[in-house]
């Protein structure tokens, strides 16, 4: 019986030895990734370019997307924006409220933000 009890606790000890490290590697990644989708979405991305999107509306560029000369006038701003969701966010060193946009897979973007993608969120 004791010998029965010593390879037990050999084997299990081998297979903790195993499954812990994964499961730390599992773990780190998750972190990294929670952490990337708590910054906020870099402007000089490819996407964000693409889109116009500017983290605050009065510096969107108006010459290249001319609808955002009223994006204030019309309440055409991220937090008002249909795709945006999961707001309220804050973001340490960055002033305004953050939120998640259905257009960026990682990041978030700023509730005073601006991009040419605009849906207003249905009555």
């Amino acid at each position: 019986m004791s010998n029965y009890s010593r390879r037990t606790f050999v084997r299990n000890s081998a297979l903790a030895a195993t499954v812990f490290p994964i499961l730390k590697t599992l773990a780190d990644g998750s972190l990294a990734q929670a952490q990337a989708a708590a910054a906020p979405v870099d402007e000089a991305s490819p996407m964000a370019k693409a889109l116009g999107y500017v983290a605050d509306y009065t510096k969107a560029d108006t010459t290249r997307f001319p609808q955002a000369k009223d994006a204030v006038a019309k309440g055409s701003i991220c937090g008002k924006c249909a795709l945006y969701v999961q707001g309220g966010q804050k973001i340490a060193g960055k002033d305004g409220v953050y939120g998640k946009c259905s257009l960026f897979t990682t990041g978030l973007v700023n509730e005073a933000g601006w991009c040419m993608s605009y849906v207003a969120k249905p009555a």
